[in-house]
């Protein structure tokens, strides 16, 4: 979401400008001082309270962490890198949350803003912008195997190009288990070709700003929409993040089957801060989705399939499947 984008831009801004204090030292010489080790402690807390979605859960890291810091378990730490690792372990042991990170500066992932839009078409171009393998089945099933949810700035032609493909065929398996996220524009927009309308779709709620951002689809994305087709998404305990938010959708408005594994549990949206002159970054789940079918999201527990069977049979079995939906006698 173009708000999303604008918004990580300004958290990286405010959180590496205006908190920063000037009794830290230089986080990259060898020595950590006790006053420069609960800045940073303090700092981190801090940040937590004004962003993570579950305030009550921050209440209780201040708790924790502050009395292993008053019974000195963080004495014997010296170095930034291994005070990032220990508070890492110590937030995530209280949220039980595996979408937390605190790690050192010099670990940051390249952001998309650093790299230029030809070079990301350059790169994403390589893997089909995503859309890495298309096939029509015997028995006109159409098989398309999904390895990421590109930006819609990149991957829109070609997801465009290969809907088109999909009008003709009787059935469609999306192949998602390979597939651990990307951008939920990606998602609305395939998403779009499958309902009549406008529909909503999730939305995604940010507990710092008390806002609500509703996704949408698209009704005028096409001419002919895919409506008669049955859709089959296979998944596996690796599919995460946006493939779910994909697969959550088509299967609580009942568009599709799902056939496979159990899938990750990752619906939480995370953006970085950067502490820079503390020599740390965070990575924090600011916003959480919410389904207008079911009114929550899959968060830890995942999305359970229709049909359970092994991530190595579910393309065998979603094909039996299509074919017997395809052999069902049907109102015309």
């Amino acid at each position: 979401m173009n708000k999303q984008k604008h918004n990580r831009r300004l958290f990286i801004l405010l959180i590496s400008l205006s908190i920063i204090s000037p009794l830290v030292m230089n986080c990259q010489d060898d020595a950590l001082s006790e006053t420069a080790q609960k800045i940073i402690i303090d700092t981190c807390i801090s940040t937590f309270e004004i962003y993570y979605i579950y305030p009550g859960k921050v209440a209780e890291i201040k708790e924790y962490v502050n009395h292993r810091y008053g019974r000195g378990d963080y004495q014997g730490i010296k170095d930034i890198n291994e005070l990032a690792h220990q508070l890492r372990r110590d937030f995530r042991l209280v949220t039980n949350d595996s979408h937390i990170w605190i790690d050192v500066i010099e670990n940051l992932p390249v952001s998309d803003s650093d790299v230029s839009d030809k070079e990301q078409t350059e790169e994403l171009s390589e893997n089909n912008f995503g859309f890495s393998e298309f096939e029509v089945l015997t028995g006109n099933i159409a098989y398309l195997k999904i390895d990421a949810f590109v930006d819609l700035k990149f991957g829109k032609d070609t997801a465009y190009a290969i809907m088109n493909r999909l009008q003709d065929c009787d059935a469609i398996i999306f192949d998602l288990r390979d597939n651990h996220g990307g951008n939920e524009n990606m998602v609305r927009y395939l998403a779009s070709f499958f309902f009549e309308g406008k529909v909503q779709l999730n939305s995604l709620y940010f507990r710092f700003a008390d806002s609500l951002v509703t996704g949408w689809t698209d009704p005028g994305i096409c001419e002919k929409k895919i409506i008669r087709q049955r859709l089959f998404i296979l998944t596996s305990e690796s599919t995460s993040s946006a493939a779910e938010s994909f697969t959550y959708v088509m299967k609580n408005f009942n568009r599709a089957t799902i056939v496979g594994q159990n899938t990750k549990g990752a619906a939480h949206w995370k953006e970085t801060f950067v502490l820079r002159e503390h020599g740390i970054f965070l990575e924090i789940p600011v916003a959480y989705p919410l389904n207008p079918v079911t009114g929550r999201d899959w968060e830890g527990s995942g999305i359970a399939p229709d049909i359970s069977v092994s991530a190595n049979q579910a393309l065998e079995k979603a094909i039996i499947l299509a074919k017997e939906w395809m052999n069902q006698p049907r109102q015309e």
